[in-house]
């Protein structure tokens, strides 16, 4: 079949597209589409094989923005197809799968493809097809579709033109920094590109400042002479290239080095999105300000960081800026005494990534709250989930409950919505009776594996479908499966440990999950949560211990950090109850009725059968909440 076009050249964004030969009458009118839309597409033309080919198709995936793969039969059997797919999963480079076809993948490529965005096109509307598709590939190239242009529109839709990016790299950047021997030490200040070296309360995330416009609910545009530059999306993050303050080739190294784990230590915990490496790295020595880097990235916040020396150790000094009001809101600094430059590299990344990612959490939160809610994303709707832990209540359940769904709304697929909502209802079986009760459970259990299906590489999706998956899907031994693909994906994060110990507890295995929540405590990652959780969790294996005075002294210990952790006094109660100390276990009952009114023991206990691997191990949650009620 005849070409529709030839494939872009150039330094532009870019799609790549992978197809079989076979499918041709089949896809190449589904390219010229998108071509006719603005999109730059590169494609092979049906060149000859040989050792030029096959570099040609490797520097245009490195290269790409966005690599599209048509599923067929014909494609997931083809060699070619799957090289091209394995080499972009590689480059971490977002993929978009179109089913042209229903098509079982073979194991290698369905692991490859679990956690990317697919769109059953055999299975919808033409109408619904353009919409999702011109809406996913708007999200990850350097011009975006308003909703406006997508509800509007009928199957032509009208996109903004392509945007010049920067050109990208067309080589493989190595970092020196893996083999360094030599020791780099702290030296004089180092200069940022920010207008502030101080740390900016969180009240100062403007949520949508003068000098910004809204180009999509919640979506910031600052006024640049630029109008076809990209939106500031406030759950993205770029980790600017680090700087060795000496010019010593080994401090460049270990500058580098540090931003190139931490993208990828980010990118796995799944809470923000990061922009890739290869994106930042032309950015190395830019002149661009704050702002334009910003819009140019189509992020808020920006990290740049610094390698500084001495003869007495290592410091790393970061500072992250915020996009739309060019100033520093968060500053970090962190010395290094002892250890090799591979050591501080290690350690750097790891007492940086969790705490930032947290940090910006918290700022995002603080945001949201700010907003109208006629501007919010489904981002800004997430956000919600943060705060109902925070200070959980049965009507601020039911209140994020709502955002998420509305979320879902926007983006069907959206894995922090799909893994909160999931988490949201298996809690919400304590306080839902009758035929409700197994139609909420059978929701969540299927959020809550489609979330899994679809982002098991995104450690928090994981981490927060473990209730739904141990209770709401009535499989403990599944829930810790999870857990443990979670901390096997970056074992850097102490919160991950300790979700994994609550996994092992639904599995009827607490003293394991002991020693994976001590380890947890142990690794340094900044969050509160942390040891909050941890002590909450802990108490929940010591109830199967039957050792009640750990079990009393674990959950006072978390409801010190969080008050308001309906968990830990449900835990408190029990353990009081038994131990036949009952008027001050109903204190700790009574306190959970008022947060939670329609909180009921039988639909308590119904939750626990379905969630432990035995009656008996059940059994011990409720024996002491059956004391207080029979009383």
């Amino acid at each position: 079949m005849e070409r529709p076009f030839p494939a872009y050249k150039g330094d532009d964004s870019y799609i790549f597209v992978s197809y079989s030969h076979e499918d041709s009458e089949d896809v190449f009118p589904e390219i010229q589409w998108l071509k006719e839309k603005g999109f730059n597409i590169w494609y092979d033309e049906g060149i000859e094989a040989g050792s030029e080919w096959r570099e040609e198709l490797s520097i245009a995936i490195k290269g790409t923005s966005l690599f599209l793969f048509f599923v067929t039969d014909n494609s997931v059997q083809s060699d070619n197809c799957r090289k091209e797919v394995n080499l972009a999963d590689r480059e971490q480079i977002p993929i978009v799968a179109i089913h042209l076809e229903q098509t079982g993948l073979p194991d290698g490529l369905d692991l490859t493809l679990s956690d990317r965005q697919a769109i059953l096109k055999y299975d919808i509307s033409d109408e619904e097809y353009s919409t999702k598709l011109l809406a996913r590939l708007g999200r990850y190239q350097d011009h975006r579709v308003t909703k406006a242009s997508v509800e509007e529109s009928t199957g032509s839709h009208n996109l903004r033109e392509p945007t010049n990016a920067a050109t990208r790299a067309r080589k493989k950047y190595l970092f020196a920094g893996f083999g360094i021997i030599a020791v780099i030490a702290i030296g004089s200040a180092v200069f940022l590109r920010t207008e502030s070296s101080g740390v900016s309360p969180a009240d100062q995330i403007d949520p949508a400042p003068d000098s910004v416009e809204q180009s999509m609910p919640g979506t910031l545009r600052a006024h640049t002479s630029d109008s076809s530059a990209s939106p500031l999306r406030a759950n993205w993050v770029a980790v600017l290239p680090f700087k060795g303050v000496a010019k010593e080739e080994d401090s460049q190294a270990l500058a580098g080095g540090i931003t190139a784990d931490l993208i990828r230590d980010m990118s796995s915990y799944g809470l923000f999105s990061i922009t890739p490496l290869r994106s930042v790295l032309p950015l190395q020595d830019s002149s661009l300000t704050v702002a334009e880097i910003a819009m140019q990235l189509g992020v808020r916040y920006l990290v740049e960081g610094a390698v500084q020396e001495s003869t007495e150790g290592h410091r790393v000094v970061i500072a992250v800026v915020d996009g739309v009001i060019g100033k520093v809101v968060l500053n970090y600094e962190y010395s290094y005494t002892m250890g090799s430059a591979l050591d501080v590299q290690s350690k750097a990344v790891r007492d940086i990534g969790s705490t930032l990612h947290l940090d910006l959490f918290d700022l995002e939160m603080s945001r949201s709250q700010m907003l109208d809610a006629r501007r919010m994303t489904n981002w800004d709707l997430f956000l919600s989930f943060g705060y109902f832990y925070r200070a959980p209540t049965e009507e601020k359940m039911d209140e994020t409950i709502d955002n998420l769904r509305l979320a879902l709304e926007m983006e069907e697929d959206y894995g922090l919505a799909m893994a909160g909502l999931a988490n949201l209802l298996s809690a919400r079986l304590t306080t839902t009776s009758g035929r409700n009760r197994e139609a909420v459970a059978e929701e969540a259990c299927e959020l809550a594996d489609r979330a899994v299906a679809l982002y098991g590489k995104q450690q928090w999706v994981l981490s927060q479908v473990i209730p739904a998956v141990a209770t709401a899907c009535s499989n403990p031994t599944r829930a810790a499966n999870v857990a443990e693909r979670a901390v096997h994906l970056n074992e850097n994060l102490g919160y991950m440990w300790v979700m994994l110990g609550q996994a092992l507890q639904y599995a009827g295995k607490p003293l394991e999950a002991i020693s994976s929540i001590e380890h947890g405590e142990q690794v340094h990652d900044g969050f509160s949560g942390t040891k909050n959780f941890g002590q909450s969790f802990r108490a929940n294996c010591y109830v199967q211990l039957e050792e009640w005075d750990q079990v009393i002294a674990s959950a006072q210990e978390s409801l010190n950090f969080s008050p308001g952790n309906v968990w830990s006094s449900i835990q408190l109660a029990n353990a009081l109850a038994v131990q036949g100390n009952l008027s001050e276990a109903r204190k700790n009952w009574q306190n959970v009725i008022k947060r939670f009114p329609s909180f009921s023991l039988d639909n308590y206990a119904w939750s626990i059968y379905r969630s432990y691997p035995t009656n008996e191990i059940a059994e011990l949650y409720v024996k002491g909440l059956r004391l207080i009620q029979a009383e």
